[in-house]
């Protein structure tokens, strides 16, 4: 796979794509995404390992206890390998839920929530080190 990288894709919408246009070869996907909150989420997730199978495609179900599964969760959760190669062209924004959240586990954080270099953080009624409150 290192030498034809356009036969791996990853993120719920190519991988969605790959296996419409019959492409799926391996599907890789993490466990965390069975225990998502949403249930739109979790049956998102199980529709498509039943058409992977369908499909007649392996199906690995990564541990996120397991270094390989904590990897490919931050790729998303879910990846494939190719039978040939797709020309998908999606914006990194495409890989996101119905919600708005990002597709990837449901770890309940995101990069914005991290503090800040003086202090602040992502959330409004969080306060700043200096004890006023961020807007």
């Amino acid at each position: 796979l290192a030498e034809t990288p356009e036969r791996v894709t990853y993120g719920p919408k190519h991988v969605e794509i790959a296996l419409a246009n019959g492409a799926l070869a391996s599907l890789l996907i993490t466990d965390t995404l069975f225990r998502a909150n949403s249930i739109a989420k979790r049956s998102r997730y199980v529709a498509m390992v039943e058409a992977a199978r369908a499909l007649g495609s392996q199906v690995h179900v990564f541990s996120s206890l397991h270094v390989s599964g904590e990897q490919l969760a931050q790729l998303s959760g879910v990846a494939a390998m190719l039978r040939f190669p797709l020309p998908i062209e999606l914006d990194d924004d495409d890989d996101h839920d119905d919600d708005g959240n990002e597709d990837s586990n449901d770890k309940g954080g995101t990069e914005g929530d991290e503090a800040n270099a003086d202090g602040a953080s992502g959330s409004p009624d969080r306060k700043r080190s200096d004890n006023t409150t961020a807007r």
